[in-house]
């Protein structure tokens, strides 16, 4: 069975060696993905001082903007969103897991685009109180994707 993988803008991907999203068959996986500005890659030496993270303040706009770009992963493998059947969401302050939620709602049932929405169509699970690379991270969201071939 042939593997794909996709390259994204993450500067933890060279450093770490792994991949913004792998198609084996018909499934997606989307590693986790967080807001970070693209940049040059790091070094182990500079690694926290060459990224941004962007929306600092703000989980819901984290969420959506973490969530539109595994989303695109996705689509890069041949996927679209109708085919997520997972989305596992890690937040760090458990107070924030409501406007996380919401902002998923928003990406995930089309919330805003006029469209019936698919409530109901893929499998969540959201972890709070977790402690990320980068002290102004706040969400970070896997995806697997079941590509109907």
């Amino acid at each position: 069975m042939p593997t794909t993988s996709l390259t994204g803008t993450s500067p933890y991907e060279p450093l770490f060696g792994y991949s913004r999203a792998v198609r084996r068959g018909n499934i997606i996986h989307v590693s986790g993905t967080t807001s970070i500005a693209p940049c040059s890659p790091p070094t182990e030496s500079n690694a926290a001082t060459s990224m941004r993270v962007l929306h600092p303040h703000s989980a819901y706009s984290q969420m959506h903007t973490a969530l539109v770009e595994a989303l695109r992963a996705v689509t890069a493998l041949g996927g679209k969103r109708e085919d997520v059947v997972r989305v596992r969401v890690f937040v760090k302050e458990p107070g924030d897991a409501a406007e996380v939620g919401r902002a998923m709602r928003g990406v995930m049932c089309g919330e805003g685009e006029g469209e019936t929405g698919r409530q109901g169509a893929f499998a969540a699970t959201m972890i709070t109180g977790v402690q990320f690379v980068e002290k102004e991270m706040r969400v970070e969201v896997e995806v697997e994707a079941v590509v109907e071939e």
